[in-house]
């Protein structure tokens, strides 16, 4: 995917896989206080330090559009802590592709 846009291609994911599944659908989660609600999570998610840090300084970089440094991503991919989605099967890769591909197009709130 060549642009995604968090309203139309990263939204979607986190209401599928986080929120409905009841892990990240308020500010008082257990789940390291993130919220990952429409109108939630950008702001809970971008340039944000994480509630436990985790081999990465923010939740997303979107000032470097760097997928290297996004604990996001990390916790997608299992390679720092549980592997996200807890409880359910992971992302397929071409999932996980998109948010790399959004946070490497700056990770803009569109």
């Amino acid at each position: 995917m060549a642009n995604p846009s968090f309203s139309r291609d990263i939204q979607p994911l986190f209401k599928r896989y986080c929120t409905d599944a009841g892990c990240h659908a308020d500010n008082f989660s257990a789940y390291g206080n993130l919220n990952l609600l429409e109108g939630m999570a950008y702001s809970q998610l971008v340039n944000v330090a994480p509630f436990t840090p985790c081999l990465g300084p923010v939740r997303v970089d979107g000032v470097r559009g760097d997928p290297s440094k996004s604990v996001l991503i990390k916790r997608l991919d299992g390679s720092c802590g549980a592997q996200m989605p807890l409880g359910l099967p992971p992302l397929e890769p071409g999932q996980i592709e998109t948010i790399r591909s959004w946070i490497l197009h700056g990770a803009l709130n569109d």
